[in-house]
């Protein structure tokens, strides 16, 4: 930052410097920072097409969807194909996944070896549970480029949903044998040896392990601290489980990984001799992953019978819909 700060003071690097800076900041979660940054190489150089990616990418983090989708339209009119790309990530963003869809499709039909919009077409048909469509995308954006950190590990993810455990396990290492600080990698090594639906692949030792890199790495990422609070559960540190899940679930919005949480929260206490607190998380849990219109996985599903079974609920009390002695 020191170095970026002069040269930017020098001049020497006109936007591209602002635009450097910005960038670093992006990648470190330290987004007001970056819209100043990303502002200024704008404001240098108008068409700037990757300082508009990045801040339309920051407001819709942040929510700011007017602002978001003023920065998609306006790359539209710079590079078309980057353009709908961008656009894409407002609307999956907003849980419009058609459109994000279609969007990532004219983009693909302006430039078919635009990985990223591959992968983010992929990102929509996983989410969708439109697994063979995930899986045909996301591999061709790896035959276009195979040495891409993160498609390793959303690979690693889709493999994960699809079970196949041991070629889950290879992608989220072969995205950290590419980049040794890429969180991601390391949250997904600690998501498979949790939430593996054959016990012969979990490891809380390992969980652990790789969720303390993930949020070392990256201690802005909400999951990756629920990971590790899940660890740190798992492996009976539960004061400690209890602080890191209470930090984390304030930033979650996905009720499955809130109810993950609570299911956790309900735990640690419990075993701390906190009733009441237990208790009350344990409600939060079932008021969650019994809404109407919702469906949890068999993971959630699998963590509540856990509680259920350490808190003694009483058998016609229980909510969860089915028993796993595993």
């Amino acid at each position: 930052l020191a170095d970026l700060a002069e040269l930017i003071k020098l001049g020497t690097e006109g936007a591209d410097g602002y635009y450097i800076r910005g960038k670093y900041l992006f990648d470190r979660g330290r987004y007001q920072e970056a819209l100043v940054d990303l502002g200024q190489a704008i404001q240098i150089d108008p068409t700037y097409e990757d300082a508009y990616v990045r801040r339309a990418q920051i407001f819709i983090r942040q929510e700011q969807f007017t602002e978001a989708l003023a920065d998609c339209e306006r790359v539209i009119q710079i590079n078309p194909a980057s353009g709908y790309c961008i656009r894409g990530e407002y609307h999956s963003s907003r849980f419009d996944l058609e459109s994000a869809i279609a969007d990532y499709s004219k983009s693909l039909e302006l430039d078919p070896k635009f990985f990223n919009a591959l992968n983010n077409r992929a990102g929509c048909y996983y989410r969708l549970n439109e697994l063979e469509k995930a899986v045909a995308d996301l591999e061709r954006a790896l035959e276009i480029e195979p040495e891409h950190a993160g498609m390793q590990s959303n690979r690693a993810l889709l493999y994960e949903k699809l079970e196949k455990y041991d070629l889950a396990i290879s992608a989220a290492e072969k995205s950290i044998d590419i980049d040794p600080n890429h969180a991601s990698g390391y949250r997904a090594l600690a998501g498979i040896y949790e939430q593996s639906a054959d016990v012969s692949y979990r490891d809380p030792r390992l969980a652990l392990r790789f969720a303390q890199k993930a949020v070392e790495l990256a201690p802005y990422d909400s999951e990756a601290k629920l990971l590790l609070g899940v660890s740190q559960c798992r492996s009976g540190e539960f004061r400690e489980a209890i602080r890191t899940l209470e930090g984390a679930i304030g930033k979650i919005k996905k009720d499955e990984w809130l109810a993950d949480g609570f299911v956790f929260l309900a735990k640690a206490n419990w075993q701390l001799d906190n009733r009441k607190e237990a208790r009350d998380w344990y409600r939060r849990a079932t008021d969650l992953i019994f809404q109407e219109d919702v469906v949890m996985s068999d993971y959630t599903h699998r963590l509540l019978h856990e509680a259920e079974e350490l808190m003694e609920v009483p058998l016609g009390d229980r909510k969860s819909i089915f028993n796993l002695d595993q």
